[in-house]
């Protein structure tokens, strides 16, 4: 296996094998940095969404993908869509995880006939780094290259090799990398690059007794009749249509259902012919035309362990399950019939055991995942219908045969008899969703769905047109997950509009989210990064009552947005931090009641109170400080969805956490109350007669804590001997700001009055940066200058072009601390590289820097230096010197 990255390549979108170089805009290799002939990953794949044209959307569905890059929101000529994304998936020899990619080096080079870009923005994780200097090629190609170990932003900051180097299975990773365009600013965040890397295969999970299935040995069955006594009602001729998966669990002996199952993905799954679903679908034939009589879906149960993974004997054949092939349908003529055939993988396991999850899905793409009205990926899920278990249908092992076993499951359906009970999560069938991409551009089809208790999802690439990550039960990890957020839904949504397993309780959600287009005015209703719609009931309390109803002690640690932007113009978008509501009776989404749970009479339940932890969303700050708007939490009602003048709403301020006086509602319909108590910040809800159901929903407050800055300062600011000084006090009095991660201000400079070095003799020099600290040197002539000794001095770092009035609020520059010169000396004033980078990550959208000399006695700016983007290295004379300095 000598083929490497992009080489070996097969394609989500379409019905061929192979994608030529020519299908796909960029190669990309990534190979060890000390010797970058060696390949050590063996093989890989590049798919292109789309190829020629942009997938099989509508226009109108494309169109949902636009977005002002100039972020006016007026649907000016400057309007743009993300419609392109190119996947590669780079893997590992075997199993291994754990591979240091800081000792790799990532390749990405343009193909022929292709716009070569003028630099290349690399996000992974909440680390940036930055590329404006292509190497040319042979044909007209240009080639960026980022070392892993020293990649930096675009001011020198390395961000992304302390990234990688945190937290286990190192060598799965998630990266988006983001062309600028020369000279067409306004392109920008028309398309995107994501590198995947990972092994080329899992191991299933550990077991005495495994049966191995292979993917390409299963298929859908076909819509067919069958007869099932219903005793006293008599036989009745159903029609059915059976997934793949369930079909092969009651085909199977009683011997092989005690065993677990590895399927195994062999190669490219189409999923409009093998639909890898446990779920089939019934209708009584006589009724067949009734409009009433739509098909019943139901699933099939099994009690063992399911593992999902590529194919160890042939890794070549590339994990992919597509649904290019599957067509959007209309919901509302056959919902039951579309949501069925358009799963890529539905799976359930009651599996209830200590020694791993019931079902893991590790090291899978998912391609071109259709419109469903709910996730194509579901494990353990609750959305398409009631569970069958295995004991009931097989009648504790009595039925044998695919066709006496098939006629169990829709007799015990028809009879709710023997359906499986989620207990409100208290159930213990795990789940681990492990190193997955999944593209979805349509609306109406979302991340992973699973309603198990303490679900991992860890490492996985969501590009998603509606929700991405889907939190319905308590004690689940959402780990580093790296998502492209559509027009529709919300990078997180919690309850899943109240179609929960039991209270929505400790969880925790580690959301990167690169790219993210939300339409500000047409789709407002939907729009916010973190949501919960929720239609609050039975479902969501805990029958034990030891944790609280509704949704609490949710977890959003290292939310990061990047404003990413060219010249102004914005490659990200969106309306809102997020939205907590609650509907009644009409369905958030307007297709109907729901048809889950019964609001508990004058019971109490929670919503709201997410804690932020190192949040991180500079695209929030660019919409509030520049735009002047407020993108904060809404709290809503819909009483009637349809009904937008039915809507209360007041906002959360993302400062202090505090709830703003409510807005006054414009009411319609007069069946509803709504109030809300500030001092018990409950919002109570009850109908006009008092008679049907009083609903307290107890809103707490949001807190968010921002990325703060280790070391902030640690700088040395005298000459000579003073290199020794102790900086202990020093860095204590610059604490960091939990608001901007840079350095507090406790001085100001008013002055307007700039001199560029006019006195030869007093000099401001910026000296570069070593592997610690970024130098300059202040010279303080014998003769008269403009510096004086005796006066309080400090060196700022800002932006070049800010605004003087600007230049000296806190969040605009850096500030040393102050010291006094003495006429005939050198000071050496060093910056530590720590408080740099962050500084410089806070303001990535300018890349060129000034030093300033301020007085501070006089309220004056001395001195300027223009210093570029950082970038410069320090010389080894001045190392030298400095560090005999320093002895």
């Amino acid at each position: 296996m000598n083929n490497q990255f992009a080489m070996t390549s097969r394609a989500f979108d379409s019905g061929k094998l192979d994608v030529k170089k020519s299908d796909t805009k960029y190669t990309v290799r990534l190979v060890k940095t000390s010797n970058r002939q060696k390949k050590v990953f063996e093989n890989s794949f590049a798919v292109a969404y789309p190829n020629d044209k942009p997938l099989s959307l509508s226009s109108s569905e494309k169109d949902k993908w636009k977005f002002d890059p100039s972020f006016r929101n007026n649907k000016s000529d400057e309007e743009n869509t993300y419609n392109y994304m190119e996947l590669h998936r780079l893997r590992y020899a075997g199993t291994n995880t754990n591979a240091d990619l800081r000792n790799y080096t990532l390749e990405v080079v343009t193909n022929n006939n292709q716009v070569r870009p003028k630099e290349m923005l690399l996000y992974v994780g909440d680390a940036f780094a930055y590329n404006d200097d292509p190497i040319s090629t042979s044909g007209g190609k240009s080639k960026f290259v980022f070392n892993l170990a020293t990649a930096t932003n675009s001011d020198g900051v390395v961000e992304v090799a302390n990234f990688l180097k945190k937290g286990e299975d190192k060598g799965v990773r998630n990266f988006t990398l983001q062309p600028r365009y020369k000279d067409k600013p306004e392109d920008f965040g028309a398309d995107s690059i994501v590198v995947s890397t990972g092994p080329e295969y899992y191991e299933p999970t550990k077991s005495d007794n495994i049966q191995t299935i292979l993917a390409s040995n299963l298929a859908n069955g076909t819509i067919k009749d069958i007869d099932v006594d219903l005793g006293a009602q008599g036989v009745k001729k159903y029609e059915y249509k059976i997934g793949s998966v369930a079909k092969n669990i009651l085909s199977k002996s009683n011997s092989e259902l005690k065993q677990d199952i590895h399927l195994v993905i062999d190669g490219k799954v189409n999923a409009a012919t093998n639909s890898l679903n446990q779920f089939l679908i019934y209708r009584e034939k006589a009724k067949k035309g009734d409009p009433l009589n739509e098909f019943t879906s139901v699933g099939v149960g099994f009690k063992n362990k399911i593992s999902v993974t590529g194919d160890s004997k042939n890794p070549l054949n590339l994990p992919i399950i597509s649904g290019a092939e599957l067509k959007p349908w209309n919901y509302a003529s056959t919902p039951e019939l579309g949501i069925f055939e358009n799963a890529l993988l539905q799976l359930f396991s009651s599996f209830d055991g200590s020694d791993g999850p019931s079902i893991a899905v590790q090291g899978i793409q998912f391609g071109d995942a259709p419109k469903r009205h709910m996730g194509s990926v579901q494990l353990n899920s609750k959305f398409q219908g009631d569970i069958v278990t295995q004991d009931r249908w097989s009648k504790n092992g009595k039925a044998t045969g695919f066709e006496d076993r098939l006629k169990e499951v829709i007799k015990a359906d028809v009879k709710q008899s023997g359906i499986y009970d989620w207990n409100y999560g208290l159930t213990k069938n795990e789940v681990l969703f492990q190193d997955n991409q999944l593209v979805a551009w349509w609306g109406q089809s979302d991340g992973l769905e699973s309603h198990s208790p303490k679900l991992t999802q860890n490492k996985i690439f969501y590009l998603v047109g509606d929700d991405a990550i889907k939190v319905n039960s308590r004690d689940g990890k959402y780990l580093e997950t790296t998502i492209h957020s559509g027009p529709f839904g919300s990078a997180a949504n919690i309850s899943s509009f109240g179609l929960s397993n039991g209270p929505v309780n400790n969880n925790t959600i580690e959301p990167y989210i690169h790219r993210t287009i939300q339409y500000a005015d047409e789709y407002s209703e939907f729009g916010g990064t973190i949501a919960n719609r929720t239609y609050f009931s039975n479902e969501m309390v805990d029958p034990e009552g030891k944790i609280p109803a509704g949704i609490s002690d949710t977890t959003i640690q290292n939310l990061y947005i990047p404003q990413m932007d060219d010249n102004g113009f914005q490659g990200n978008q969106y309306y809102r931090q997020g939205i907590i509501d609650t509907t009644q009776n009409n369905y958030t989404v307007g297709f109907g009641a729901p048809n889950w749970g019964n609001v508990v009479n004058k019971y109490r339940y929670n919503a709201g109170g997410y804690a932020f932890n190192n949040y991180q969303n500079y695209l929030a700050d660019y919409v509030k400080d520049v735009m002047g708007l407020d993108p904060a939490f809404k709290i809503a009602f819909y009483p009637n969805f349809n009904e937008k003048n039915d809507l209360y709403q007041f906002t959360f301020d993302m400062e202090d956490g505090y709830a703003n006086e409510a807005t006054e509602p414009f009411l319609t319909s007069k069946q509803f109350m709504f109030q809300i108590d500030r001092n018990e910040n409950v919002v109570l809800l009850k109908d006009s007669n008092n008679n049907n159901y009083r609903q307290y929903i107890d809103v707490k407050g949001i807190t968010i804590n921002r990325k703060k800055v280790e070391n902030a300062l640690e700088q040395d600011y005298v000459a000579g001997d003073a290199f020794q000084q102790d900086t202990a006090s020093e860095t204590n009095e610059l604490q960091p700001d939990v608001l901007t991660g840079v350095a507090s201000r406790f001085s100001e400079i008013l002055s307007t009055n700039f001199n560029d070095n006019i006195n030869a003799n007093d000099k401001l020099v910026y000296k570069g940066s070593d592997d610690f600290k970024t130098h300059f040197v202040i010279k303080d002539s014998e003769n008269d200058g403009i510096i004086n000794g005796g006066t309080n001095y400090a060196l700022f770092i800002a932006r070049k072009g800010e605004k003087l009035a600007d230049v000296f609020e806190s969040e605009y520059s850096l500030e040393s601390i102050p010291f006094q010169t003495t006429g005939g000396t050198k000071y050496f004033v060093s910056f530590d590289n720590s408080a740099i980078n962050s500084f410089i990550y806070s303001r990535q959208s300018n890349r060129e820097y000034q030093a300033i000399l301020g007085d501070l006695d006089n309220k004056e700016a001395v001195l300027v230096k223009n210093i570029g983007s950082l970038a410069k290295d320090t010389s080894d004379k001045f190392d030298s010197q400095y560090l005999s300095l320093m002895i």
